[in-house]
Formats: C-alpha cells, sequence, structure tokens
C-alpha cells in the first residue's frame, strides 16, 4: 500500500512537473542579421550564391520564390531546383547563369528566406532578384546620317534611344566616329522619355559637317556597342530675323512618378535673335522646388528627389525680342509649352501592426496595417510564413474597407496554438518594392526570446587625408562610371558593381589616353577629393617672371599628412606622381597648393600667378 501511494505521489509530481515546464516555456523571436541585396547583377555563365544568416542558433533557414507581387510565396525543401540553373539551398539560392534558359524569366522571379526558429515562429525576409548582364545592339536601323540643321549660337539636342542593357547603358557620343571631347558648352543626359541626349548650348560653325554618334556600355562588362544611325549637323548664319519655334519641346506632356524619383526635361528652341528659355511652375505663380534645379544655358529642368508637393503644371517659357537695338518699348513676345508632373507616394507602410496579448483562448484580437503608395494593391497577411486565406481559415478573418484603399484588418476569431507566433503585413509594388512589418500573437501566460543584440563593431581609425588638389580649368571629364544599383556578383561571393567592373579593366582598356598638356590658372583655395583611380600624372613647370619664387608658392603633396617642397631654388622641372582620382579625366592638369598661399600672396595671385607656366599629363593606369 505504502509502495502504491509512492507511486501515485509521482506521477503527480510528474504531471506538476509537465505543467510547470509548459507554462514557463520560452518562445524564440526569429530575426536575420544579414539579407542579400534586392538585385544582384551575375555575369554571364557565372555561379553565385546569395545567403541569409540568422541572429539566433536555435533558428534554421528555409529557401522560398514567386513570381509577381501577388503570387503566394512558396517554399521548397534544400536542394530543389525551382527552375533550370536555380537551386534552392540550406540557407540562400544558387544561380549558375550559364544553365538558365531565359535570362527575362529568371528577372521575374523573386526569392525570399525564411527564418523558422525550434518553437515553429516563422519569418520571411525580403525578396532578392538576380539579373544576368547583358547588352544587345541598338535598334535603330534606318538610314544614315541623318541631317539636323540649326542656326549658329542657337540650341541643338541630338537624341540617342539606348538599347537593351541589364543594368541600364551608360551613354556616350561620338564625333565623325571618335570621343567626344568634353566641353563646357556640352551636356549629356537622360531625359524623361528614357533617350539620351547631347546638348550643345552655343552651336558654333566648326560644329557643322561632322556626323555624330553614339555609344552604349554595359557598366558591368564594359562591352561597348555602337550606334548604327549617325546624324549629321549643319550649322548656318540667320539672314534675317526669325520668330523661336520649339524643336525639342518639353516632353512627355503627362507623366506619373514616384517619390524620390529623378527626372529631366528639355526645352530647344531655335530663333534669331536668341530666344531666352526658362521654366515656370503654375505659371509662374509659385517658385520652382527645391528639387528642382534649372540649366537656362542648355534649356533643362532637373529634378532629383522629387517630393508630393512638387507635382503640378510646369511650362517652359520662351522670351523673344525681335529688335535687340530698340529703346526696350518694344514688347517681348512669348510662348508656353506645358507639361504636368503627378507624384505618387514611396512605398511604405503607414500604420504597422503592433503585438497583439490575449488573456485566454477564447479572447478575439485583431492587427491593423494601412500601406501607401501600393497602387491599389492591399497588403498580404502572413502568420509564421504562411499566407492567410480568410475563406479557408477558420481563426482568421481579414477586413479592408472599400473606402480606405491600402488599409487591412486581421481579426483573430478563434486562438490555436498552431498560430501563436509572427504576424507579418507584406506590401509588394511594382519590382524591388517590397515592405513588411511584423507583430507577435501570444496569450497573456506566454514568455518571449529575443536574440540578444549584436555586439557594436570598434569604431574604425580615420580615413587618411587626400592630397590637396588644384582643380583643372578644363571642361568636365567625360561620362565616368556612374554606380550600378545593386549588387555585382562573379564567382560565389558578392562585392560592390564599382569595384569589380574596374578591376577587369586594370590595363586601362577602357581608359584614356596620354592627354595634351594644358596651361591651367591657380586658384586660391585648395580642394579635397576622395577618389578610387590610379593615375599617372606628370607635372612640368618654369618660371616666367623673375620676380616671383616657386618655393614660395608650390609644393607636391608626396604624402597624406606631409607636404614636402618640391620647387626649391629649381626654377623648372618636371614631378611625376601616381595620384588616386574619383573617375578617369580624359585630360586634366594638377597643381599643387599651399595651405598658407592665400595668407602669402593674398591679392598679388591674379598677377603673380602668371608668372608661372605649368603644363601636365595624365594617364589612367587602373582602379583601386
Amino acid at each position: 500500500m505504502a509502495s502504491m501511494c509512492r507511486c501515485w505521489m509521482s506521477l503527480v509530481a510528474l504531471i506538476g512537473l509537465t505543467c510547470l515546464s509548459y507554462s514557463t516555456a520560452q518562445f524564440v523571436v526569429p530575426e536575420f542579421s544579414s539579407q542579400p541585396e534586392p538585385l544582384t547583377y551575375a555575369r554571364p555563365n557565372s555561379t553565385v550564391r546569395l545567403s541569409c544568416t540568422v541572429s539566433s542558433a536555435a533558428t534554421a533557414i528555409q529557401c522560398g520564390y514567386r513570381r509577381g507581387p501577388d503570387a503566394n510565396i512558396r517554399f521548397v525543401s534544400v536542394n530543389t531546383n525551382i527552375m533550370t540553373g536555380v537551386r534552392c539551398l540550406s540557407n540562400g539560392i544558387e544561380v549558375n547563369a550559364g544553365l538558365v534558359a531565359s535570362p527575362a524569366l529568371l528577372a521575374d522571379y523573386e526569392f525570399f528566406c525564411k527564418a523558422v526558429t525550434n518553437t515553429n515562429f516563422a519569418l520571411i525576409g525580403s525578396p532578392f532578384r538576380v539579373n544576368i548582364v547583358e547588352i544587345r545592339p541598338f535598334n535603330d536601323a534606318g538610314p544614315s546620317p541623318v541631317q539636323k540643321e540649326c542656326l549658329k549660337g542657337n540650341k541643338v539636342q541630338i537624341e540617342c534611344r539606348p538599347p537593351h542593357s541589364v543594368p541600364p547603358a551608360e551613354i556616350s557620343f561620338t564625333v565623325d566616329g571618335v570621343a567626344l571631347t568634353p566641353l563646357d558648352r556640352y551636356r549629356v543626359v537622360r531625359l524623361s522619355t528614357g533617350s539620351a541626349a547631347l546638348i550643345i548650348g552655343k552651336v558654333l560653325l566648326d560644329d557643322g559637317g561632322k556626323r555624330y554618334g553614339c555609344l552604349a556600355t554595359n557598366p558591368v562588362t564594359r562591352q561597348t556597342v555602337q550606334s548604327r544611325v549617325e546624324t549629321l549637323l549643319i550649322v548656318k548664319h540667320a539672314v534675317a530675323p526669325r520668330s523661336p519655334i520649339t524643336v525639342a519641346a518639353p516632353a512627355p506632356r503627362e507623366i506619373t512618378l514616384t517619390e524620390g524619383d529623378n527626372a529631366t526635361y528639355s526645352c530647344i528652341t531655335e530663333s534669331s535673335p536668341i530666344a531666352e528659355v526658362s521654366y515656370l511652375r503654375d505659371s509662374g505663380r509659385r517658385q520652382l522646388p527645391a528639387s528642382a534645379t534649372e540649366l537656362r544655358e542648355f534649356g533643362l529642368l532637373q529634378f532629383t528627389g522629387i517630393g508630393l508637393a512638387d507635382q503640378g503644371a510646369y511650362a517652359c517659357r520662351v522670351s523673344y525680342r525681335p529688335d535687340l537695338t530698340s529703346s526696350g518699348h518694344m514688347r517681348d513676345e512669348k510662348k508656353l509649352e506645358v507639361f504636368n508632373i503627378a507624384v505618387k507616394p514611396k512605398l511604405s507602410i503607414a500604420v504597422k501592426p503592433s503585438d497583439v496579448v490575449l488573456r485566454n483562448t477564447d479572447a478575439i484580437g485583431s492587427f491593423i496595417c494601412r500601406v501607401v503608395g501600393s497602387n491599389r494593391r492591399k497588403p498580404l497577411w502572413f502568420n509564421n510564413g504562411r499566407l492567410i486565406d480568410p475563406s479557408t481559415s477558420s481563426d482568421f478573418s481579414i477586413q479592408a474597407p472599400a473606402s480606405d484603399i491600402g488599409t487591412s484588418s486581421l481579426i483573430v476569431r478563434r486562438f490555436d496554438p498552431g498560430i501563436r507566433g509572427v504576424v507579418q503585413c507584406v506590401a509588394s509594388g511594382d519590382k524591388n518594392q517590397w515592405e513588411s512589418a511584423s507583430a507577435l500573437l501570444l496569450l497573456d501566460s506566454d514568455t518571449v526570446a529575443y536574440p540578444p543584440s549584436p555586439t557594436p563593431p570598434p569604431p574604425s581609425p580615420p580615413p587618411p587625408r587626400p592630397p590637396v588638389e588644384l582643380a583643372s580649368s578644363g571642361g568636365p571629364a567625360g561620362p565616368g562610371r556612374p554606380p550600378v544599383s545593386g549588387a555585382l556578383v562573379d564567382g560565389p561571393t558578392a562585392g560592390r558593381p564599382g569595384a569589380a567592373a574596374a578591376s577587369t579593366d586594370a590595363t586601362g582598356s577602357g581608359g584614356v589616353p596620354d592627354a595634351e598638356p594644358r596651361i591651367n590658372r591657380l586658384v586660391s583655395t585648395p580642394t579635397a577629393e576622395y577618389v578610387g583611380y590610379n593615375m599617372v600624372v606628370n607635372i612640368s613647370w618654369s618660371v616666367l617672371s623673375p620676380t616671383l619664387s616657386p618655393s614660395s608658392i608650390l609644393y607636391f603633396s608626396l604624402k597624406a599628412k606631409e607636404i614636402l617642397p618640391a620647387f626649391m631654388n629649381r626654377p623648372s622641372g618636371t614631378e611625376t606622381e601616381i595620384h588616386r582620382t574619383d573617375e578617369p579625366k580624359q585630360s586634366n592638369t594638377y597643381l599643387w597648393h599651399h595651405p598658407r598661399l592665400a595668407r602669402s600672396i593674398g591679392s598679388l595671385c591674379p598677377t603673380a600667378c602668371a608668372g608661372l607656366l605649368l603644363t601636365g599629363r595624365s594617364r589612367l593606369i587602373g582602379a583601386m
């Protein structure tokens, strides 16, 4: 009897221990510590791996995909082929670009990582895409050259429709088959229509009789294709006054941009005498917004990071006075070219769901999510990585009022232990647009454990002080290599596209030949430049004025924090240095400038500096 009693007591103790263990169990919350870039560019025939990492050792990673912003995300087993050339790994995906049959089909797919804890709480990470790098020939078949006439002194716009390129191609122009020498009166821009344009601010007779073409260069592979159609420019003198005509009006006349976009409009006219072009907002009743820059000498209006408040009606105003010799009482002729800009909000979640803690399993709770800028798409709800379909779920219902597009409420109708965990509101827009907000669904008796916060890295040492450079008096340095939006992967590891693209051209095959020497002027304020290319710079000097001592003015920067004299007792000579610059320059002269120049010479510089003759050569030898 005593033995039986002891058995019953042991059983009761075991049951009590089990209940205590369940009531004090901790649920681990998933969290990502790193995810792939939203867009990765893979070179042809390369194999790339895109991986996710999580913050807790008690968390596993699953791989998923979908095609289209409204489709469900499908998670698959490890080593499953999503499509030919794309395989799911235990912590991401692997893409063999050489096996992918359709790069366009691959570009339509979004890939995901899902972090799942040992307590079955799950969180879906941000989507990521892979695009295979390519560039195609220009689609510009037709007779060549195409003649374009203009009057001397006016502006002219020569357009070029870029070919298909992944990433988008860099556009440059040629004159008679040779790269265009950059000058202050040239501008190369990407218009809001998608075309690239060369704008000559003031046409000279010497610009006529030449053929203008364009080149497209893939920013990753540096492969270049040439347009098949060229423009033959014919420049004429005006023999009589001519009222202005608009040869290139602002286009498109109606456009919808997204908050934060950039846009460029041009307005090119022709007349004699030359008309003045300016831009107005709301017929001049309001000033141009801070995001807009007007370049009247080129007839341009450029928006950078346009805002919601910047939308409205704009106009290109053409002002013309037929008789410049009149006393000024003659009324100017004016005409307007009107265009309208609408701006939609950037995709974001304005109201994020909050944690819901229920007192018991019979309680009812709700999550609210409000999305803006979603192109009238309703947000999707996920519970522990599974799409919630209210038509088949007995635990949830969704309310989305028709009067408030973008607002959605997730109602918890009944609590089941299987739905305890992470609730996500997901908003999708166009490609590469994704916003997510998550909250927890718990009982009052539950406790949760969050991954420990990462230890902040030690502070990095300050960057070395760059050499002091005096700016060249030459024109723009020509088309550089703007950053590509996305990561570049060539092999199993990821890198930044600018550095990777540059490293493939260490010999300067796409670089710059030796530049002709140029006489430069000395400016009074030193400038600093953080740079990434290596150039060989040769500087020659000679003193033309015996009253000017070079040792008191010019110094050569040989070290980051030290300026050493290079001209002591040397009335002429040459110095050579490997110099860093932010872009390859077609022609430049570098002058090195003593920090005390302004104090030591002061107002004498305009005359004293004329006593120096400096010339230079620069040659690109590779990228850092």
